[in-house]
């Protein structure tokens, strides 16, 4: 799991009313939006685990020892520690000019918080959901629908300007070979181009018994739906170009799910032009 920590030291509202008062000033920013990220963002509400998180992270604990004690399991998590006395005001103000993106992030729905003196803990967290079942062969054909569709225009790659390229086709060779990447990275918990074994995208392309003269991969790893991990590539420079390269003709692409990982789901996608 990724997390953030942040602590700051600020005047804060009386202990005594702090536990409720600190869940209706995040929410009260998260419906108005703040200074930052001025989306209105759905309410968190309160979780008991958390709770004890929060408790367990006042008593020296780092944040993923806590949520693990309190048996809480997270997609992400970020926790805020203030101290101070002072009042509500103050308390808002920092949160919604220093913690913005933070506390208005929409993928946190779960608030816990620990009163200690006039020392306060926050908890936010996005609760760990398993990948859903997904259709490979429907999902294989929707990526490529949105990789054509990207490549129909020109496009901006990072500080590159990219013209529009040709439609690309599935190649099942392709598929294999990203199959096989995607399987590894989910066995080995890892995301990049160098297998376990050693061998790089040309050298597993080949296995596959594809003959090319080109050859591309993307990887990635989380993203839980084909519109995401197509936009998260579009959003990179290098897979941008990837994807928009004119020398590619076919791709493949595949995913393999890891309930055992938090990254939850791996995806492979080759591109390559034939000999």
């Amino acid at each position: 799991m990724r997390n953030t920590t942040v602590i700051v030291a600020v005047a804060l509202l009386s202990s005594a009313t702090a536990h409720a008062e600190l869940a209706d000033i995040v929410n009260e920013i998260r419906a108005a939006g703040c200074t930052s990220n001025a989306q209105r963002t759905a309410r968190v509400e309160g979780d008991d685990a958390l709770d004890a998180a929060a408790k367990r992270i006042a008593f020296g604990s780092e944040l993923d020892a806590a949520l693990a004690s309190a048996g809480y399991r997270a997609a992400s998590a970020t926790v805020i520690n203030i101290g101070g006395a002072s009042g509500d005001a103050a308390i808002r103000e920092v949160l919604a000019d220093g913690f913005c993106d933070k506390v208005n992030n929409a993928a946190y729905s779960a608030l816990g918080t620990h009163v200690l003196g006039n020392e306060f803990w926050l908890v936010l967290a996005a609760p760990w959901a398993d990948a859903p079942a997904v259709d490979t062969v429907a999902t294989a054909q929707r990526v490529l629908e949105l990789v054509n569709e990207a490549r129909s225009e020109e496009r901006r790659c990072g500080r590159r300007r990219l013209r529009a390229a040709g439609a690309l086709t599935m190649a099942a060779s392709l598929t294999r070979a990203a199959a096989a990447h995607a399987a590894d990275m989910a066995a080995h918990e890892f995301v990049g181009h160098g297998g376990s074994d050693g061998s790089e995208a040309g050298e597993r392309v080949s296995r596959a018994g594809y003959s090319w003269r080109a050859i591309g991969e993307n990887v990635a790893a989380g993203q839980l739906d084909a519109e995401t991990v197509v936009r998260e590539w579009l959003d990179s420079p290098g897979h941008c170009a990837n994807i928009m390269a004119p020398q590619f003709t076919e791709m493949g692409v595949a995913f393999v799910a890891a309930p055992q990982s938090d990254l939850r789901i791996f995806w492979a996608q080759v591109f390559a032009t034939p000999k």
